[in-house]
Protein backbone atom coordinates (compact mmCIF):
# COMPACT_ATOMS: atom_id res chain seq x y z
CA UNK A 1 0.00 0.00 0.00
CA UNK A 2 2.98 2.32 0.42
CA UNK A 3 5.54 0.92 -1.99
CA UNK A 4 6.98 3.03 -4.79
CA UNK A 5 5.74 2.46 -8.35
CA UNK A 6 7.34 3.13 -11.72
CA UNK A 7 3.93 3.83 -13.25
CA UNK A 8 2.51 7.36 -13.52
CA UNK A 9 0.69 8.38 -10.36
CA UNK A 10 -2.63 10.19 -10.11
CA UNK A 11 -3.66 12.16 -7.03
CA UNK A 12 -7.38 11.85 -6.28
CA UNK A 13 -8.85 14.03 -3.56
CA UNK A 14 -12.16 13.35 -1.83
CA UNK A 15 -11.88 9.59 -2.13
CA UNK A 16 -13.83 9.09 1.12
CA UNK A 17 -16.85 10.69 -0.55
CA UNK A 18 -19.17 9.47 -3.28
CA UNK A 19 -17.66 11.19 -6.33
CA UNK A 20 -14.04 10.61 -5.32
CA UNK A 21 -14.65 6.94 -4.65
CA UNK A 22 -16.40 6.53 -8.03
CA UNK A 23 -13.42 8.13 -9.77
CA UNK A 24 -10.96 5.92 -7.91
CA UNK A 25 -12.99 2.78 -8.66
CA UNK A 26 -13.00 3.59 -12.37
CA UNK A 27 -9.28 4.32 -12.59
CA UNK A 28 -8.44 1.17 -10.67
CA UNK A 29 -10.60 -0.90 -13.01
CA UNK A 30 -9.74 0.72 -16.36
CA UNK A 31 -6.27 2.24 -16.09
CA UNK A 32 -2.85 1.24 -14.83
CA UNK A 33 -2.26 4.41 -12.82
CA UNK A 34 -1.04 4.22 -9.24
CA UNK A 35 -3.37 6.30 -7.07
CA UNK A 36 -2.23 8.66 -4.34
CA UNK A 37 -5.12 9.28 -1.98
CA UNK A 38 -4.97 12.11 0.58
CA UNK A 39 -7.32 11.36 3.49
CA UNK A 40 -8.05 13.02 6.82
CA UNK A 41 -6.60 11.35 9.94
CA UNK A 42 -9.99 10.08 11.15
CA UNK A 43 -10.43 7.93 8.01
CA UNK A 44 -8.96 4.44 8.07
CA UNK A 45 -7.25 3.18 4.89
CA UNK A 46 -8.87 -0.23 5.37
CA UNK A 47 -12.36 1.26 5.27
CA UNK A 48 -11.52 3.26 2.14
CA UNK A 49 -10.21 0.15 0.41
CA UNK A 50 -13.40 -1.70 1.37
CA UNK A 51 -15.41 1.12 -0.20
CA UNK A 52 -13.41 0.86 -3.42
CA UNK A 53 -13.55 -2.93 -3.60
CA UNK A 54 -16.46 -3.27 -5.99
CA UNK A 55 -14.72 -4.34 -9.22
CA UNK A 56 -11.39 -5.57 -7.86
CA UNK A 57 -10.30 -7.63 -4.84
CA UNK A 58 -9.07 -5.64 -1.86
CA UNK A 59 -5.55 -7.08 -2.17
CA UNK A 60 -5.22 -5.78 -5.73
CA UNK A 61 -6.50 -2.36 -4.68
CA UNK A 62 -4.05 -2.17 -1.77
CA UNK A 63 -1.18 -2.74 -4.21
CA UNK A 64 -2.35 0.11 -6.43
CA UNK A 65 -2.96 2.87 -3.88
CA UNK A 66 -0.94 4.91 -1.43
CA UNK A 67 -2.66 6.86 1.33
CA UNK A 68 -1.31 10.25 2.34
CA UNK A 69 -2.35 12.12 5.51
CA UNK A 70 -4.28 15.21 4.43
CA UNK A 71 -3.48 18.36 6.42
CA UNK A 72 -5.63 21.51 6.59
CA UNK A 73 -5.79 23.56 3.39
CA UNK A 74 -3.16 26.04 4.59
CA UNK A 75 -0.63 23.20 4.88
CA UNK A 76 -1.45 21.28 1.68
CA UNK A 77 1.62 22.68 -0.10
CA UNK A 78 3.72 20.80 2.45
CA UNK A 79 2.77 17.56 0.70
CA UNK A 80 5.01 18.48 -2.22
CA UNK A 81 8.13 16.86 -0.75
CA UNK A 82 6.38 13.53 -0.24
CA UNK A 83 4.66 13.60 -3.63
CA UNK A 84 7.91 14.34 -5.49
CA UNK A 85 8.91 10.76 -4.75
CA UNK A 86 6.23 9.70 -7.22
CA UNK A 87 5.75 10.33 -10.91
CA UNK A 88 2.67 12.45 -10.33
CA UNK A 89 1.26 13.49 -13.69
CA UNK A 90 -2.37 14.30 -12.87
CA UNK A 91 -4.60 15.62 -10.12
CA UNK A 92 -8.31 14.78 -10.05
CA UNK A 93 -9.82 17.08 -7.47
CA UNK A 94 -13.14 15.72 -6.16
CA UNK A 95 -13.00 16.95 -2.58
CA UNK A 96 -15.26 19.75 -1.49
CA UNK A 97 -18.03 20.95 0.76
CA UNK A 98 -21.64 20.28 -0.23
CA UNK A 99 -23.30 22.23 2.58
CA UNK A 100 -25.86 24.26 0.63
CA UNK A 101 -25.88 27.41 2.75
CA UNK A 102 -22.96 27.51 5.21
CA UNK A 103 -20.91 30.18 3.47
CA UNK A 104 -17.81 29.84 5.67
CA UNK A 105 -17.60 26.05 5.29
CA UNK A 106 -18.22 26.34 1.55
CA UNK A 107 -15.46 28.91 1.17
CA UNK A 108 -13.01 26.66 2.99
CA UNK A 109 -14.08 23.45 1.31
CA UNK A 110 -14.39 24.67 -2.27
CA UNK A 111 -12.43 27.74 -3.48
CA UNK A 112 -9.83 27.69 -0.65
CA UNK A 113 -9.17 23.94 -0.77
CA UNK A 114 -9.17 23.97 -4.57
CA UNK A 115 -6.66 26.81 -4.55
CA UNK A 116 -4.41 24.87 -2.18
CA UNK A 117 -4.39 21.80 -4.42
CA UNK A 118 -3.89 23.92 -7.53
CA UNK A 119 -0.79 25.42 -5.91
CA UNK A 120 0.46 21.95 -4.97
CA UNK A 121 -0.11 20.75 -8.54
CA UNK A 122 1.85 23.76 -9.84
CA UNK A 123 4.75 22.92 -7.54
CA UNK A 124 4.80 19.40 -9.00
CA UNK A 125 4.42 20.60 -12.63
CA UNK A 126 1.68 18.08 -13.31
CA UNK A 127 0.44 17.27 -16.80
CA UNK A 128 -3.13 18.25 -15.98
CA UNK A 129 -5.50 19.29 -13.22
CA UNK A 130 -9.00 17.79 -13.44
CA UNK A 131 -11.70 19.48 -11.38
CA UNK A 132 -15.08 17.92 -10.64
CA UNK A 133 -17.62 20.73 -10.47
CA UNK A 134 -21.39 20.67 -10.99
CA UNK A 135 -23.61 21.32 -13.99
CA UNK A 136 -25.47 23.84 -11.84
CA UNK A 137 -22.43 26.06 -11.22
CA UNK A 138 -23.96 28.51 -13.69
CA UNK A 139 -26.65 29.51 -11.22
CA UNK A 140 -30.14 30.12 -12.56
CA UNK A 141 -29.90 31.41 -16.12
CA UNK A 142 -32.23 31.62 -19.07
CA UNK A 143 -31.47 29.57 -22.14
CA UNK A 144 -28.58 27.22 -22.81
CA UNK A 145 -25.93 26.76 -20.11
CA UNK A 146 -22.66 26.84 -22.04
CA UNK A 147 -19.50 24.80 -21.57
CA UNK A 148 -17.56 27.93 -20.68
CA UNK A 149 -16.64 29.68 -17.46
CA UNK A 150 -19.60 31.54 -16.02
CA UNK A 151 -19.66 35.14 -14.92
CA UNK A 152 -21.24 35.95 -11.58
CA UNK A 153 -24.99 35.92 -11.07
CA UNK A 154 -27.27 37.21 -8.37
CA UNK A 155 -29.53 34.18 -8.73
CA UNK A 156 -27.87 31.03 -7.40
CA UNK A 157 -29.82 27.99 -6.22
CA UNK A 158 -27.51 27.82 -3.19
CA UNK A 159 -24.23 29.18 -1.92
CA UNK A 160 -22.81 25.79 -2.95
CA UNK A 161 -23.24 26.51 -6.67
CA UNK A 162 -21.61 29.92 -6.25
CA UNK A 163 -18.62 28.40 -4.44
CA UNK A 164 -18.13 25.80 -7.19
CA UNK A 165 -18.19 28.56 -9.81
CA UNK A 166 -15.49 30.40 -7.86
CA UNK A 167 -13.41 27.22 -7.65
CA UNK A 168 -13.72 26.72 -11.42
CA UNK A 169 -12.29 30.19 -11.97
CA UNK A 170 -9.32 29.35 -9.73
CA UNK A 171 -8.57 26.21 -11.75
CA UNK A 172 -8.92 27.96 -15.11
CA UNK A 173 -6.74 30.86 -13.99
CA UNK A 174 -4.00 28.68 -12.52
CA UNK A 175 -1.84 28.43 -15.62
CA UNK A 176 -2.07 24.64 -15.41
CA UNK A 177 -3.51 22.50 -18.20
CA UNK A 178 -6.97 21.71 -16.90
CA UNK A 179 -10.22 19.85 -17.49
CA UNK A 180 -13.45 20.82 -15.72
CA UNK A 181 -16.15 18.16 -15.46
CA UNK A 182 -19.70 19.27 -14.64
CA UNK A 183 -22.03 16.36 -13.82
CA UNK A 184 -25.71 16.82 -13.15
CA UNK A 185 -27.26 15.11 -10.10
CA UNK A 186 -25.60 11.72 -9.64
CA UNK A 187 -27.90 8.82 -8.74
CA UNK A 188 -27.50 5.06 -8.45
CA UNK A 189 -26.08 2.63 -10.98
CA UNK A 190 -28.25 2.19 -14.08
CA UNK A 191 -27.87 -1.60 -14.00
CA UNK A 192 -28.76 -2.53 -10.44
CA UNK A 193 -29.58 0.76 -8.71
CA UNK A 194 -26.84 0.62 -6.04
CA UNK A 195 -25.88 4.06 -4.77
CA UNK A 196 -22.63 5.15 -3.12
CA UNK A 197 -23.52 8.64 -1.97
CA UNK A 198 -25.17 10.51 0.87
CA UNK A 199 -28.74 11.74 1.06
CA UNK A 200 -28.60 14.37 -1.65
CA UNK A 201 -30.70 15.09 -4.72
CA UNK A 202 -33.32 12.46 -5.47
CA UNK A 203 -32.26 10.47 -2.41
CA UNK A 204 -33.08 13.37 -0.15
CA UNK A 205 -36.65 13.17 -1.42
CA UNK A 206 -36.84 9.42 -0.88
CA UNK A 207 -35.22 9.51 2.56
CA UNK A 208 -37.51 12.33 3.64
CA UNK A 209 -40.51 10.37 2.38
CA UNK A 210 -39.26 7.31 4.25
CA UNK A 211 -38.83 9.21 7.51
CA UNK A 212 -41.90 11.44 7.44
CA UNK A 213 -44.45 9.87 5.12
CA UNK A 214 -44.04 6.20 5.96
CA UNK A 215 -45.20 6.48 9.56
CA UNK A 216 -48.96 6.78 9.11
CA UNK A 217 -51.08 6.51 6.00
CA UNK A 218 -51.66 9.96 4.47
CA UNK A 219 -54.83 10.10 2.38
CA UNK A 220 -54.05 13.44 0.69
CA UNK A 221 -50.60 14.43 -0.56
CA UNK A 222 -49.41 17.71 -2.10
CA UNK A 223 -46.37 17.62 -4.40
CA UNK A 224 -44.41 20.04 -6.57
CA UNK A 225 -44.10 18.12 -9.81
CA UNK A 226 -43.75 20.12 -13.03
CA UNK A 227 -43.39 18.38 -16.36
CA UNK A 228 -39.75 19.33 -16.89
CA UNK A 229 -36.86 16.86 -17.31
CA UNK A 230 -35.22 15.78 -14.06
CA UNK A 231 -31.51 16.38 -14.59
CA UNK A 232 -29.83 13.25 -13.27
CA UNK A 233 -27.11 10.87 -14.43
CA UNK A 234 -26.21 7.42 -13.20
CA UNK A 235 -23.02 6.59 -11.31
CA UNK A 236 -21.79 4.32 -14.11
CA UNK A 237 -22.47 7.00 -16.74
CA UNK A 238 -20.48 9.51 -14.68
CA UNK A 239 -17.56 7.08 -14.44
CA UNK A 240 -17.57 6.25 -18.15
CA UNK A 241 -17.94 9.88 -19.18
CA UNK A 242 -15.21 11.06 -16.83
CA UNK A 243 -12.67 8.49 -17.98
CA UNK A 244 -13.39 9.18 -21.65
CA UNK A 245 -13.09 12.94 -21.09
CA UNK A 246 -9.77 12.52 -19.28
CA UNK A 247 -8.44 10.46 -22.17
CA UNK A 248 -9.81 12.42 -25.12
CA UNK A 249 -10.71 16.00 -24.25
CA UNK A 250 -8.11 18.69 -25.02
CA UNK A 251 -6.70 20.81 -22.21
CA UNK A 252 -8.83 23.77 -21.29
CA UNK A 253 -12.09 21.88 -21.86
CA UNK A 254 -15.27 22.11 -19.83
CA UNK A 255 -17.62 19.14 -20.22
CA UNK A 256 -21.21 18.75 -19.07
CA UNK A 257 -21.94 15.14 -18.15
CA UNK A 258 -25.73 15.08 -18.45
CA UNK A 259 -28.31 12.66 -19.80
CA UNK A 260 -30.04 13.41 -23.10
CA UNK A 261 -33.07 15.58 -22.37
CA UNK A 262 -35.30 13.40 -24.57
CA UNK A 263 -34.48 10.31 -22.49
CA UNK A 264 -35.07 11.87 -19.09
CA UNK A 265 -38.34 11.43 -17.24
CA UNK A 266 -39.98 14.57 -15.95
CA UNK A 267 -40.14 15.56 -12.31
CA UNK A 268 -43.82 14.61 -12.50
CA UNK A 269 -42.93 11.11 -13.77
CA UNK A 270 -40.59 10.52 -10.83
CA UNK A 271 -43.20 11.68 -8.33
CA UNK A 272 -45.72 9.34 -9.96
CA UNK A 273 -43.28 6.47 -9.55
CA UNK A 274 -42.98 7.03 -5.81
CA UNK A 275 -46.52 8.06 -4.93
CA UNK A 276 -48.22 5.37 -7.03
CA UNK A 277 -45.81 2.67 -5.83
CA UNK A 278 -45.38 3.49 -2.14
CA UNK A 279 -47.73 6.15 -0.74
CA UNK A 280 -50.85 5.54 -2.82
CA UNK A 281 -52.95 8.28 -1.16
CA UNK A 282 -56.60 8.76 -2.09
CA UNK A 283 -55.81 12.18 -3.58
CA UNK A 284 -52.63 13.66 -5.09
CA UNK A 285 -52.49 17.41 -5.65
CA UNK A 286 -49.79 18.34 -8.17
CA UNK A 287 -48.32 21.85 -8.40
CA UNK A 288 -45.71 23.35 -10.71
CA UNK A 289 -44.13 25.68 -8.15
CA UNK A 290 -43.56 25.75 -4.41
CA UNK A 291 -45.17 29.20 -4.28
CA UNK A 292 -48.47 27.67 -5.44
CA UNK A 293 -48.69 25.09 -2.65
CA UNK A 294 -51.27 26.02 0.03
CA UNK A 295 -48.95 25.27 2.94
CA UNK A 296 -51.65 26.12 5.46
CA UNK A 297 -53.64 23.10 4.26
CA UNK A 298 -50.78 20.69 4.80
CA UNK A 299 -50.37 18.65 7.93
CA UNK A 300 -47.28 19.48 9.96
CA UNK A 301 -45.85 16.19 8.74
CA UNK A 302 -46.16 17.26 5.10
CA UNK A 303 -44.98 20.79 5.84
CA UNK A 304 -41.71 19.41 7.24
CA UNK A 305 -41.38 17.16 4.19
CA UNK A 306 -41.76 20.15 1.87
CA UNK A 307 -39.31 22.22 3.93
CA UNK A 308 -36.65 19.50 3.93
CA UNK A 309 -36.80 19.00 0.17
CA UNK A 310 -37.59 22.57 -0.93
CA UNK A 311 -34.13 23.45 -2.28
CA UNK A 312 -33.69 20.31 -4.34
CA UNK A 313 -37.27 20.50 -5.54
CA UNK A 314 -36.71 24.09 -6.65
CA UNK A 315 -33.50 23.17 -8.51
CA UNK A 316 -35.08 20.16 -10.21
CA UNK A 317 -38.18 22.13 -11.20
CA UNK A 318 -36.26 24.56 -13.40
CA UNK A 319 -36.11 23.88 -17.19
CA UNK A 320 -32.33 23.39 -17.36
CA UNK A 321 -30.73 23.19 -20.80
CA UNK A 322 -27.05 22.24 -21.06
CA UNK A 323 -24.63 22.48 -23.93
CA UNK A 324 -23.23 18.99 -24.62
CA UNK A 325 -20.59 19.60 -27.29
CA UNK A 326 -17.95 17.73 -25.30
CA UNK A 327 -20.14 14.75 -24.44
CA UNK A 328 -21.50 14.56 -27.99
CA UNK A 329 -17.94 14.25 -29.24
CA UNK A 330 -17.22 11.50 -26.73
CA UNK A 331 -20.39 9.68 -27.79
CA UNK A 332 -19.30 9.82 -31.44
CA UNK A 333 -15.99 8.32 -30.39
CA UNK A 334 -17.79 5.40 -28.76
CA UNK A 335 -18.08 6.22 -25.05
CA UNK A 336 -20.60 4.03 -23.26
CA UNK A 337 -22.67 6.74 -21.60
CA UNK A 338 -25.99 5.37 -20.32
CA UNK A 339 -28.70 8.03 -20.24
CA UNK A 340 -31.10 8.08 -17.32
CA UNK A 341 -34.67 7.03 -18.19
CA UNK A 342 -37.88 6.49 -16.28
CA UNK A 343 -37.10 2.77 -16.14
CA UNK A 344 -33.53 3.21 -14.91
CA UNK A 345 -34.67 5.59 -12.17
CA UNK A 346 -37.34 3.07 -11.23
CA UNK A 347 -34.52 0.52 -10.83
CA UNK A 348 -32.85 2.89 -8.34
CA UNK A 349 -36.14 3.46 -6.53
CA UNK A 350 -36.78 -0.27 -6.23
CA UNK A 351 -33.27 -0.76 -4.82
CA UNK A 352 -34.04 1.92 -2.24
CA UNK A 353 -37.38 0.35 -1.31
CA UNK A 354 -35.86 -3.12 -1.05
CA UNK A 355 -33.22 -1.78 1.33
CA UNK A 356 -35.67 0.14 3.53
CA UNK A 357 -37.42 -1.91 6.20
CA UNK A 358 -39.45 1.16 7.11
CA UNK A 359 -40.87 1.61 3.60
CA UNK A 360 -41.62 -2.08 3.22
CA UNK A 361 -43.30 -2.20 6.63
CA UNK A 362 -45.41 0.84 5.74
CA UNK A 363 -46.56 -0.75 2.48
CA UNK A 364 -47.50 -3.96 4.28
CA UNK A 365 -49.13 -2.36 7.33
CA UNK A 366 -51.36 -0.05 5.28
CA UNK A 367 -52.00 -2.32 2.32
CA UNK A 368 -55.75 -2.11 2.89
CA UNK A 369 -55.81 1.69 3.23
CA UNK A 370 -53.54 2.45 0.27
CA UNK A 371 -55.68 3.46 -2.69
CA UNK A 372 -55.74 1.22 -5.74
CA UNK A 373 -56.29 4.21 -8.05
CA UNK A 374 -55.39 7.56 -6.46
CA UNK A 375 -57.30 10.57 -7.76
CA UNK A 376 -54.89 13.11 -9.28
CA UNK A 377 -55.78 16.81 -9.13
CA UNK A 378 -53.81 19.22 -11.32
CA UNK A 379 -53.39 22.56 -9.58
Amino acid sequence: MNGMSSRPATVITGVTGCIGSLVAQKLLADSNAHLLLPIRPHHRPESVIARLARDLPSAQIAARVTFIPLPPAVAVAGLAAKLRQWQVDEFIHCAGCVDYFHRENLAKGNPELTGAFVELARMLSVRRFVFISTAFSSGYRDGLVLETLHDDTKDDPTEYTRSKREAEAIVAGSGLPYLIIRPSIVIGDSRDGHYSGKRYGLYQLWYAAEKLMCVQYVPRIYAIAPRVPLQVIHQDAFQDGLLAACREQPDGSIVHLVSRAESLPTVRDVWDQWLLTVSRPREIYYFDRLADVPLEKLSRQQQVWVELTAVNVDISSRPWQFETTGLDRLRRNGVNFTDATAQSILTCQQRFITGSERVRSFMDKFKNERAADPHIIEC
